[in-house]
């Protein structure tokens, strides 16, 4: 039923964050969640995740959230320093975070252990001299 259900708007432009009181105060509004990669290309930043506008857009929408006992998320979707933005996120109050995405994480595991692999072998393996295709 409807109690078991959450209203979430996403927070990707910088329209949205002008008017982020008012989508607050929408009655019956559980939690809003940011895009990063739309929100950072509509502050005229894109993808650069470490930009004051940047962060400062994602600290601001987090903490006047919780500050009306909304939740407020954050899909943290880039690698570089997602463990860093997601603690940062959290101590202000974010109470869900979405980390990184499947595929992200397998290629990435796949690419890591591969490197590893290779590593151990020296790129031969058995003796044989001849270079191994993983």
């Amino acid at each position: 039923g409807a109690a078991a259900r959450a209203l979430i708007v996403n927070i990707e432009s910088t329209p949205a964050l002008e008017a982020l009181d008012e989508i607050l105060a929408v009655e019956g509004l559980d939690g809003v969640f940011v895009g990063p990669h739309d929100l950072s290309t509509s502050l005229g930043v894109p993808e650069q995740y470490e930009h004051p506008k940047f962060l400062a857009a994602c600290d601001a929408i987090i903490t006047r959230a919780r500050a009306r006992s909304l939740g407020a998320g954050v899909h943290v979707i880039y690698p570089a320093n997602r463990l860093a933005h997601e603690e940062r996120w959290a101590r202000l109050g974010a109470n869900f975070i979405v980390h990184s995405a499947d595929i992200l994480l397998f290629s990435e595991g796949l690419r890591r252990d591969l490197a590893e692999l290779k590593a151990r072998l020296g790129d031969t393996a058995a003796g044989q001299g001849e270079n191994i295709n993983i």
